[in-house]
């Protein structure tokens, strides 16, 4: 009896660790966040620090999903998170419940809503110094000859411990020149 109990104990400690071990950009505040400083940044997904499953996205005029969209959705209803300069180097800071001792990343821009993306940004071990800690942050430097406008700032990411898992997160900023 004991040894079940001990077995069942440590069976949901593990896999409260394995449900702990996520990732997500925490700042500046990404579109369908549940971070309490970003109200209005979309409709919350309580997922959002999890691996990316099954893509969806929203239909504004219906008020439904359409699972078939993609996962770095924007609406017209967005805001925008930061005003950035291009070649400017910025504070990104995660959410940060398992760094998997780093990954592949990369970081995208988007002028058109998110339709197609241009990388500007590879990195094959980021975030191998993010310790288990709550709160993590990198610097990202944007491309100096990026073009004024809004855009959208996208953040992939492949953990390299454990099992492979792709994480996918995106931001509305403002470009200045």
């Amino acid at each position: 009896m004991v040894a079940r109990l001990i077995l069942v104990v440590g069976l949901g400690a593990c896999l409260f660790a394995l449900a702990q071990a996520h990732m997500a950009i925490y700042d500046p505040c990404i579109m369908d966040t549940r971070n309490d400083k970003c109200k209005g940044f979309g409709k919350v997904d309580y997922d959002i620090a999890s691996p990316t499953g099954q893509a969806h996205q929203y239909d504004d005029k219906n008020g439904v999903e359409n699972l078939n969209g993609g996962v770095c959705r924007t609406m017209p209803n967005e805001k925008t998170a930061v005003t950035w300069a291009a070649g400017s180097t910025n504070t990104i800071t995660f959410a940060n419940h398992g760094s998997h001792k780093g990954g592949f990343c990369e970081w995208a821009v988007s002028y058109n809503e998110g339709v197609t993306f241009v990388v500007f940004n590879t990195d094959l071990n980021y975030l191998k110094d993010a310790k288990d800690i709550e709160k993590y942050s990198e610097k990202l430097t944007l491309p100096a000859g990026l073009p004024n406008g809004n855009a959208t700032i996208s953040w992939t990411w492949v953990n390299r411990e454990g099992f492979r898992e792709f994480y996918w997160s995106c931001f509305r900023a403002q470009i200045t020149g």
